[in-house]
């Protein structure tokens, strides 16, 4: 670790500073000639330790977050039925990216992923609601007939004898009308 070092000269601050023709790292004094070289080349080191307290609110701001996008999905801890959900990198910068879930519950801030809670119970049910949909289409498709499905078309309006402007000669001075009043 990086530590202060003082000059034995005057006690003020050693500063690193490059010796380029020797290419190597001294510490010299500033305010007298007094210059050692180093067997430590650690100049700064920066150590970040998060607090076990700034963890918790940064996922509780999850949940507080109205950018992120949110989804049915239960909470196992609270009970809580949705869920906000992002992508991150895990670890190192090798690793995949995996997609996480917070409660949005804001007193709750359980995080987990897909792979850390069991299958929905419902998870069948949901499966054979999309089969019987699938099937029902297909019904309407071999009868001809068409589902009864919204589609969405742009809407259109009326024209109402509104014609595009005729191009304009820009080179030509713009006619300019004054009512008689205003001068």
């Amino acid at each position: 670790m990086a530590t202060f070092k003082f000059c034995s000269q005057c006690s003020n601050l050693l500063y690193p500073r490059e010796d380029k023709e020797n290419k190597r790292l001294l510490y010299a004094c500033r305010n007298c000639i007094y210059q050692e070289e180093t067997i430590n080349f650690c100049v700064y080191r920066n150590d970040v330790q998060n607090a076990a307290s700034e963890k918790i609110s940064i996922i509780k701001d999850l949940a507080a977050d109205p950018t992120l996008a949110r989804k049915e999905k239960k909470c196992s801890q609270c009970g809580y039925n949705i869920a906000v959900f992002f992508e991150a990198q895990t670890r190192r910068s090798d690793t995949k990216m995996s997609l996480y879930y917070a409660c949005a519950n804001i007193h709750c801030g359980y995080r987990w992923t897909d792979l850390d809670q069991p299958p929905m119970e419902n998870a069948e049910d949901q499966y054979e609601n999309e089969e019987n949909l699938e099937y029902q289409v297909d019904d309407y498709e071999m009868h001809g007939q068409e589902p009864d499905v919204e589609v969405y078309q742009e809407t259109t309006y009326p024209s109402m004898g509104i014609t595009e402007p005729e191009e304009q000669d820009m080179a030509l001075p713009k006619q300019e009308y004054h009512d008689s009043d205003d001068w």
